[in-house]
């Protein structure tokens, strides 16, 4: 059994970076807070202050709990024809070489704003089964999860050629979730979902108290 984990500075990497993302993001979203709660009855901006604070440690140290988390469940045992791969949340998932559709290998594949670089995409029969970027896995580790899939006969191709998100799921839809392959809209229907509820939220504390 072959097992492929995340690097131990390769994971220093992902939750430093994870932590410095969420820390410069983190007021974009908490300041706009203030004028609305400054409306609450008996609000001052000393308290309305204290809790975004405390808002905005809590959302560092969850960032980083998550990340040590994820780099941690992160990656792929496999051999003998199967494949278990580590997910954030619930217990690790078992496929089978039959169970598996396609897999891509891409020299240059973009995410989102990352740099392009190697990846290893993996379907199921259904959907998508595993990314590995090699942002967190060697490109030897990638060749070699590469290859043990094809000798179990699972389809694998390689893509020299630049490729994004939104062109692999266009090649195959198993490949690539929808929010992945677009994920700026992903990001601004979550946004506009957030501040519709959070103002909505208000909205009604503040007739509670007319």
């Amino acid at each position: 059994m072959t097992e492929l984990r995340v690097p131990p500075e390769e994971a220093r990497r992902v939750v430093r970076l994870n932590t410095i993302y969420i820390a410069a993001m983190g007021p974009l979203f908490l300041l706009p807070l203030v004028p609305s709660a400054l409306l609450l009855p008996g609000g001052s901006i000393a308290t309305v202050l204290a809790v975004i604070i405390v808002l905005y440690a809590s959302a560092i140290f969850a960032t980083r709990w998550l990340a040590f988390r994820f780099v941690r469940r992160s990656g792929v045992s496999f051999g003998g024809g199967s494949y278990r791969v580590g997910r954030l949340v619930g217990a690790d998932r078992v496929y089978r070489a039959d169970e598996l559709s396609l897999a891509v290998l891409a020299e240059r594949f973009s995410l989102g704003g990352m740099r392009p670089s190697p990846h290893l995409i993996v379907a199921g029969q259904k959907g998508p089964v595993l990314l590995l970027a090699s942002q967190m896995f060697t490109v030897d580790q990638l060749e070699e999860l590469a290859a043990d899939l094809w000798r179990n006969g699972v389809a694998v191709e390689r893509a020299r050629q630049p490729l994004t998100a939104a062109a692999l799921r266009r090649r195959d839809p198993r490949l690539i979730s929808w929010w992945r392959a677009h994920p700026v809209v992903f990001a601004l229907l979550l946004i506009a979902a957030a501040l519709f509820i959070l103002f909505f939220a208000l909205f009604v504390i503040i007739l509670g108290f007319i």
